[in-house]
């Protein structure tokens, strides 16, 4: 299979670009394909066959500012709207879907500061991630309860001004290389008992467990979240109390769906490019010459049928069989057909006027099968009517 490293420099197989009138982030996608080419692709060997977390690339990522696609240019962003971070989650994921998931995970923990956050939390959170220092994610996901949101078990309890969080988050995506966890834990009862809060990876309390390389995704950390006991101050609550489920599905329903379909998007061009690529380079047998391509009938592929021996047999139908009809009882059919009929073929041909009939459900010549208690055949009895086994006092099979 072709580098996907030379595909996009290779005249007719590279993913085309759009009319360059049509398309305002030509130059995010050549900065994107530059960087994936240069960087990323040297490194995905290594990622691919230790399956260690790649930091290093995720953080180079940052501090070109890309977390901070969609970030307002007030508070140090790029500005640039979801299209361009569709393009810049594709491009990326088409050289290694480990790096577009990375950078889709931290921007999906953006989003709830953005949308849920107070003034003061997007003045001081929102210029970090624009200039990369600081690298969000969101934890949602339990064990227990991954869709099933209102199920999650982890636990937030107000200590005065302060928060006690207590539990467990699993497929945390960034969780090994994230400065910051959105983390969304159960503070009351029902729909409106859940509420979020930005807790720091540094925080005392906060652990991570041992990162477990999967099968996909290799270089990529999406791993669990332990909680235990850790204290964070009201500050720290994203929206009000009550406004964790609103928090985890704006998050993930309007950002994170979109993410990953950038990802999956990335994923089959890559695939599309590779597969042609192959196919117009693979080698190709000549082509058969003109004395293979001869004129054979159909029923080569199958053993003929031998011709009708005279006799009392007729071969209109499934070869030679034995007729009832006086027509055919005192000799071969008279219309007997000039080619060979296939054997397995079971309808008269045009070249004769009547096949062999055989018995129906209604005909009277049909063989009957013994009859059974109720009028049922043996073979038709009634699953809910077993055999009478019965038996009298003196040992003997009671009859009907």
């Amino acid at each position: 299979m072709p580098d996907l490293q030379a595909l996009h420099a290779v005249p007719g197989t590279e993913t085309p670009d759009p009319d360059p009138g049509s398309d305002p982030h030509r130059d995010l996608r050549a900065r994107v394909r530059d960087f994936a080419r240069t960087e990323i692709a040297p490194r995905i060997p290594g990622m691919e066959s230790t399956g260690a977390v790649e930091d290093g690339l995720v953080t180079e990522m940052a501090r070109m500012g890309w977390i901070g696609i969609t970030v307002p240019a007030a508070h140090g962003g790029m500005d640039v709207g979801h299209t361009a971070k569709t393009v810049l989650v594709e491009e990326l994921s088409y050289m290694s879907a480990a790096m577009g998931a990375a950078v889709q995970a931290s921007v999906l923990g953006t989003a709830m500061i953005q949308h849920f956050g107070t003034e003061e939390q997007r003045n001081t959170w929102l210029p970090a991630v624009a200039d990369g220092s600081v690298l969000p994610t969101i934890a949602v996901t339990e064990h227990d309860s991954g869709g099933h949101v209102l199920g999650m078990t982890s636990t937030g309890r107000r200590r005065g001004r302060t928060w006690v969080l207590s539990g467990r988050k699993v497929y945390v995506g960034n969780s090994h290389v994230a400065h910051v966890h959105g983390v969304v834990v159960r503070t009351g009862k029902g729909s409106r008992g859940l509420s979020t809060f930005l807790v720091e990876a540094d925080r005392e309390g906060v652990r991570l467990a041992p990162h477990t390389p999967r099968l996909g995704l290799r270089g990529f950390s999406f791993g669990e979240l332990v909680l235990d006991g850790v204290r964070v101050p009201d500050s720290h609550r994203i929206g009000e109390v009550g406004d964790g489920l609103d928090v985890a599905y704006s998050s993930s329903v309007l950002v994170g769906r979109l993410n990953l379909a950038a990802v999956a998007l990335g994923i089959l061009s890559a695939t599309r490019d590779q597969v042609t690529a192959h196919v117009r380079n693979r080698p190709r047998p000549s082509p058969p010459s003109a004395s293979h391509h001869r004129s054979e009938p159909s029923c080569v592929l199958h053993p003929p049928a031998p011709r009708t021996p005279p006799g009392p047999y007729c071969c209109c139908a499934a070869g030679p069989r034995r007729h009832s009809s006086r027509r055919t009882a005192l000799g071969p059919c008279p219309r007997l057909p000039d080619r060979v009929r296939h054997p397995l073929r079971r309808s008269p041909g045009p070249d004769c006027d009547h096949a062999p009939r055989l018995p129906g459900p209604l005909d009277p010549d049909r063989p009957r099968l013994p009859r059974g208690r109720g009028g049922f055949p043996l073979r038709d009895r009634p699953l809910g009517r077993p055999p009478d086994r019965r038996r009298t006092a003196a040992g003997h099979p009671r009859h009907p």
